[in-house]
């Protein structure tokens, strides 16, 4: 029964896959999306993926993957969007490229490759696929679909397990061919693309064949085909042609930049693999490994945030001074420190650790941001309020930024300085009439402040706007 459920698993995938291509599919190329529909779809995409996917919220993971991701986009010959890159908290082995350059790593994809040269020919050959724009180019039968619609059914058979097979509402034999043959050109192209771009960038040219053998080794006592090669199918003629593609970039092209991301790249995985598992499993891993490597600060890293998610905070404080000793790299582990600390109810060595942290990097926003919340908790509105202040100029700006600098300011008595910053908050979450209440009550307090006043009639004006823009893209008889 259980091989049966992995069997029509698999098969749901493929007949999802199959849909969609093809409904996108365009033979002709009498029609694509420009980069404007392409953008607006990504957007939607990204709605829809961020209902059925939890990113992983670290800062280190973040800029790591961001900074990897950015540099070998960099060797990009059409650079058509902005990448922006995410963790998901997955334990499959998966990876994909979203319309208009959103490009999602599963936790599970990134502890399966040893190597950060590995897991960077893998982000080389899906920055392959926006470069090449394959979905733009995939749109036919499919064009006079909403958005919306198209962003969803993309993100589950993008996704798989139960969202993909959602989309299971019929195939054929042919359809499946034709699919299968359409993703052999596609991939044959982000291949070659992403073979170019790793070896410029400095990593190994055969490492996408060793990523995708050890994806293929992972089957290996299960009948269910991890995800990637769902969607990224391997046969012996691709990897024949892989193979003579690795050929034409042999010899070494190391670089600074590559030298750099492979020494940081344990510390990645290991945040990855802490946050990503059970925490009860997390910490039997990492024990395991202390247990063969003492001495080993990652490991001691490692257990401290597994202890810490399991709310044992003395001794993932302990673990985490451990790690210290012998770690270069020491703002992650001061950040999760200073956590710890805060919710120990220890705010003093909180704030002292999160500004041992900021001493070393001192744009770590989350850091700011923990350090704002902790005086705020004390009751320093003053340092908590510059922090807050300070955050509102670093994009992107959590949203909550907002709402916790009008706290501050209220406390402070700066009614005008709150209820503008209430505003905004109110604005971003979409909620207007409470936007237009502490907007009119700034202005009302603000007086002869025009800096105030200019700031808060640039906000309306916009509310105003996106008003307007809503009414006119209403269709005919919608009512108001």
């Amino acid at each position: 029964m259980r091989k049966d459920l992995k069997n029509r698993a698999g098969q749901v995938s493929l007949i999802a896959a199959s849909i969609i291509l093809i409904l996108l599919s365009c033979v002709s190329g009498i029609w694509a999306m420009s980069i404007d529909e392409e953008t607006k779809l990504g957007k939607e995409f990204l709605l829809s993926v961020n209902k059925e996917l939890t990113i992983i919220d670290d800062p280190f993971v973040n800029e790591y993957l961001s900074d990897l991701g950015n540099y070998i986009g960099q060797f990009q010959d059409t650079k058509p969007f902005d990448l922006d890159f995410y963790v998901a908290k997955n334990s499959e082995l998966n990876a994909f490229a979203g319309p208009a350059g959103h490009l999602f790593f599963y936790s599970g994809i990134i502890n399966a490759m040893d190597e950060v040269d590995e897991l960077a020919s893998v982000i080389s050959h899906e920055i392959g696929h926006v470069t090449a724009r394959h979905l733009a180019g995939q749109q036919d039968k499919y064009s006079k679909v909403a958005f919306g619609t198209l962003a969803g059914m993309l993100a589950g058979v993008l996704i798989g397990g139960d969202a993909g097979e959602a989309l299971m509402v019929g195939s054929s034999a042919a359809a499946q061919q034709a699919m299968l043959s359409y993703s052999r050109d596609d991939e044959r192209e982000a291949d070659q693309l992403g073979f170019k771009k790793a070896y410029l960038a400095g990593f190994k040219p055969d490492a996408f064949i060793k990523a995708l053998a050890r994806l293929q080794q992972s089957q290996w006592g299960s009948e269910q085909i991890p995800a990637y090669l769902s969607t990224h199918p391997v046969d012996s003629e691709r990897m024949s042609n892989l193979e003579i593609i690795s050929r034409q970039y042999s010899g070494s092209n190391n670089t600074e930049k590559a030298e750099y991301f492979r020494r940081l790249y344990p510390l990645f995985r290991t945040i990855i693999k802490a946050q990503s598992i059970d925490p009860k499993d997390a910490e039997r891993y990492f024990s395991s490994e202390l247990e063969k490597s003492p001495d080993s600060s990652l490991a001691q890293f490692g257990l401290g945030i597994a202890l810490q998610k399991r709310g044992d905070y003395d001794n993932a404080i302990a673990h985490y001074s451990a790690a210290l000793e012998g770690m270069t790299e020491k703002a992650s582990v001061l950040r999760y420190m200073g956590e710890a600390y805060h919710q120990k109810g220890q705010t003093p060595d909180a704030i002292k650790t999160f500004e041992k942290a900021l001493a070393i990097n001192s744009k770590d926003k989350y850091t700011l941001y923990l350090l704002a919340s902790t005086y705020q908790e004390a009751e320093d509105y003053a340092k908590a309020e510059n922090i807050y202040d300070r955050l509102t100029l670093m994009d992107p700006v959590k949203d909550d930024v907002f709402y916790n600098l009008g706290l501050c300011l209220g406390r402070e008595n700066k009614l005008a300085s709150a209820h503008y910053n209430f505003g905004v908050y109110f604005k971003r979450m979409g909620d207007r009439d409470n936007a237009d209440f502490h907007f009119k009550k700034a202005g009302e307090l603000a007086g002869a402040d025009q800096a105030l006043q200019d700031k808060i009639k640039k906000e309306m004006e916009e509310m105003k706007k996106d008003d307007k823009g809503k009414k006119q893209q209403q269709p005919p008889g919608s009512g108001s």
